[in-house]
Order: structure tokens, then C-alpha cells, then sequence
């Protein structure tokens, strides 16, 4: 059985919608017996806490969140992607099958527009995005987590390195490399072409790793397909389509199949 909970303790509508929307799962409260595939919006307003029940328990836990590929989404309408991550905060390379065939529909329908990859400067700036303060504690990360990556950073030859408070997407293309735990940056950054270090534990892109212009467009097409196949809008979620295509894709196995 497949369960959505919703999030508790919150204002905020969009996980509970999201919940009451997405055809082939069962609605569920925080409470509720776990299904063998249980789904949250977001790891805040107990989402975290149902990670740990689905760890506890042995059933799977599946993550949603703002999309890194394609519009911002909006409560009020079908525009803009989620994403669906299984037992994971983030995607992973390896967690589902790449989808060539929707990547293409996606760009094709203009949510995402790959720039020629953009060349690395002799003096190059570099952009570090830590990871926020609930990312710290989900992931239990080291103290010296930003130290070691900053460090990392520098050994990559970046003469400039910048870690502003808040980053935006259209600050990016200022840069020459951006090391990034947030994938939704991250991977703007790749979609506009510049090379990027992965921070984050789990993420599709290969972790750690400036890609060199001979093989960046290879890989960033194959980290954005296995992106588009877990990401999905209200419209594809209400028609069943999403879950239908999570299952082809193996992103989702539901034992009660």
C-alpha cells in the first residue's frame, strides 16, 4: 500500500494538497500505520520524523519537494515541478531510471534550456553554497563540513571565492564554478553551463566532481534525465501519471502491487 502524509502542525497547504492529490496513494495523518511506501512533503512539520519510522520499520520513505529542473511551483495551479526522492532528502544517481524520452518532452516544452558549457577563466571565481541549518541536522554533518569543502574549493584552482548569504539563480552566471549542496542551484547552474562540485551526500550528479568540457555535456544530459523522471507536476500527479511513470521508472516499488 502506498500512504501521502500530511504534513502536521503547519499553515501551510501545499504537502496536504499535494497529499489529497496524488492519485494511487492513500491520504494519511501523522499516527497513521505506515503503508510499505509512505510519502511526505518536505523533512520539516514531521517529515523527518516519518523518515525515521520508515527506517525503524523497514518500509520505504519517499521525499517531495520544490523541483531543481523547470518553473517554481505554485500551490494555485498545475505550473512548475516537485520532486520525488526514495529514501533520500535529494535524488541519487542509481535510484531510478533515467528518462530520455521525458527529459526531451521537457525540453522541448521550454522547462529546461541546456546553455554550451562555459569555459573555465585563468582566474577563476568560484560561488560556495553551504548547506542550511536543517540540512546540517537532517544529514548529521560534521562541523567542519563547509571548512573542507571551501578547502576543497580552493585546490580547484579558484583564486576567488564567494559564500554570499543568499543566492539567487540569476547570481550565478557570474561565476566560473559553483560548489553547491543545494541541488535546486546546483543544477541551474549546469543547465546554464558552468561546471559544478556536488556537496550533498546523495545527489545525481557525480558527487564531487568539476566536470571538464569533454564530458559535461554527456553527463549533465544523463543527471538531468534520471532528474526528469522524478519530477512531476499537480496535473501529472492527479491523473495518476506520476505514480504510474515512478513505478515504470522503478523509483517507487509498491509491495502491494
Amino acid at each position: 500500500m502506498i500512504k501521502f502524509f500530511s504534513p502536521q502542525d503547519t499553515a501551510r497547504n501545499r504537502g496536504r494538497l499535494m497529499a489529497q492529490s496524488f492519485t494511487g496513494a492513500q491520504f494519511a495523518e501523522h499516527g497513521d500505520e505506515l503503508g510499505d511506501v509512505n510519502l511526505h512533503y518536505g523533512i520539516l512539520h514531521g517529515g523527518a520524523e516519518l523518515y525515521d519510522r520508515c527506517v525503524g520499520a523497514g518500509k520505504t520513505w519517499v521525499h517531495a519537494d520544490y523541483g531543481f529542473i523547470g518553473e517554481r511551483p505554485d500551490v494555485n495551479s498545475d505550473n512548475g515541478f516537485f520532486r520525488f526522492s526514495r529514501n533520500s532528502q535529494a535524488p541519487w544517481m542509481g535510484m531510478c531510471k533515467p528518462d530520455h524520452k521525458r527529459l526531451e518532452s521537457l525540453i522541448s516544452a521550454g522547462h529546461v534550456s541546456f546553455r554550451k558549457p562555459k569555459p573555465l577563466s585563468n582566474n577563476p571565481r568560484a560561488l560556495y553554497i553551504p548547506p542550511s541549518k536543517h540540512m546540517k541536522k537532517f544529514y548529521r554533518l560534521p562541523r567542519h563540513f563547509d571548512v573542507y569543502w571551501l578547502h576543497v574549493t580552493a585546490q580547484h584552482g579558484a583564486a576567488n571565492i564567494y559564500a554570499p548569504e543568499y543566492v539567487k539563480p540569476n547570481d550565478l552566471d557570474a561565476f566560473d564554478v559553483v560548489v553547491s549542496f543545494n541541488s535546486a542551484l546546483g543544477f541551474k547552474a549546469l543547465e546554464m553551463g558552468i561546471p559544478v562540485i556536488m556537496t550533498a551526500p546523495e545527489t545525481i550528479f557525480p558527487w564531487g566532481a568539476v566536470v571538464e568540457s569533454s564530458t559535461f555535456e554527456l553527463i549533465r544530459y544523463e543527471s538531468f534525465s534520471v532528474a526528469a523522471a522524478c519530477h512531476w507536476n499537480f496535473a501529472e500527479m492527479r491523473s495518476g501519471e506520476a505514480l504510474e511513470a515512478m513505478k515504470a521508472n522503478e523509483l517507487i516499488f509498491d509491495d502491494g502491487d
